[in-house]
């Protein structure tokens, strides 16, 4: 199997947004003192800010795809350490 330089760009952009996004949720929920539901919602609100520039024709598509593909992964690691956090699971 070959790989073009593509193929690797990819894939290094995705384990670095992977890597940064989930780093950033535990941030957030820890150090930030916002705990897991201000954490979820700061995050919530960027990507709200995200789909509004959606209609701004100078920022580029591609940049608003990739920042919103690293913001849902703090989403998913505060919003999902939330019911685990707070004992609603127990």
């Amino acid at each position: 199997m070959t790989w073009s330089g593509r193929e690797e760009h990819q894939g290094s952009a995705i384990l670095v947004s992977n890597t940064l996004g989930t780093s950033m949720g535990d941030f957030l929920s820890d150090s930030s003192g916002l705990g897991y539901a201000g954490g979820a919602l700061l995050v919530t609100g960027l990507l709200a800010v995200l789909a509004a520039l959606m209609k701004v024709p100078a920022v580029p598509n591609v940049l608003l795809f990739w920042t919103a593909f690293v913001l849902t992964r703090p989403l998913g690691a505060t919003a999902g350490d939330l019911p685990v956090r707070s004992g609603a699971l127990d």
